[in-house]
């Protein structure tokens, strides 16, 4: 399974015909509107695809659908708690990640899935260099985080995507640790991005400098626990433009 990390230059071939694949809950719904504010910023236009997680923030999504923006129905409508990393309502909400991810890997389209407590500072679709399947950040040492991906639609991320849906299927756990186990057992290729560019919670919060943070293209606010915890992390840091 290759691994390398990447320095984009100016003028490398990255893939392009991506599209945006976020799940949003009701309980979540300031932090994909903190997300979206920022990504609109950005002047970057790909197309987005939003699962709603549940009825109340299906209606909260409708006046965001665009010719650019499509709302599905995750068909799971029940899930609608502030789920708690490694609780049972958070394992519930994640384990249907590869299949949303599936759905349109199917039809052949690149998916780039970002969960929402991310701001992204700048566009990241650049970084999506070299010839791999997958994009990925690690969460801690050879521990991939399953929360930013960009994924290409071919056989080997198929393949992989599939088995990470049965894996989740035969057993609830966390989808993380689903897919540290079911990637050994497939081939694919791939890009491990750069945490100086693209790092964990506790590297942007906790361990950077402020001229280190400055090289931050995708802020991801884990390595936390709780929505009340993370909204202040983010305000605390500046990276909350949701108006009150």
């Amino acid at each position: 399974m290759p691994e390398k990390y990447m320095h984009p230059k100016l003028g490398d071939h990255h893939v392009k015909n991506w599209t945006i694949l976020l799940t949003v809950n009701d309980a979540y719904f300031d932090f994909f509107r903190n997300w979206h504010l920022v990504y609109r910023k950005l002047n970057i236009n790909y197309p987005i695809i939003i699962v709603a997680e549940d009825e109340l923030v299906y209606e909260k999504l409708r006046p965001f659908q665009s010719e650019s923006v499509t709302i599905e129905k995750s068909g799971h409508e029940d899930v609608d708690k502030s789920a708690a990393y490694g609780s049972k309502e958070f394992s519930k909400l994640v384990s249907q990640r590869p299949t949303h991810i599936l759905r349109h890997l199917t039809k052949g389209v690149n998916i780039l899935y970002s969960d929402i407590d991310m701001v992204w500072i700048q566009n990241p679709f650049p970084y999506f260099t070299g010839d791999f399947d997958m994009w990925l950040e690690l969460d801690s040492n050879n521990n991939y985080c399953t929360c930013f991906m960009a994924i290409k639609s071919n056989g080997n991320c198929l393949r992989l995507i599939k088995t990470w849906q049965n894996s989740l299927q035969l057993e609830q756990e966390i989808d993380q640790v689903a897919f540290k186990k079911v990637v050994k057992s497939v081939t694919i290729n791939i890009s491990i991005l750069d945490n100086r560019t693209f790092p964990t919670g506790w590297q942007y919060f906790d361990k950077y400098t402020e001229k280190q943070q400055e090289s931050a293209i995708v802020v991801h606010n884990n390595w936390i626990v709780g929505k009340t915890a993370k909204l202040e992390r983010f305000k605390k840091y500046k990276l909350w433009f949701v108006p009150v």
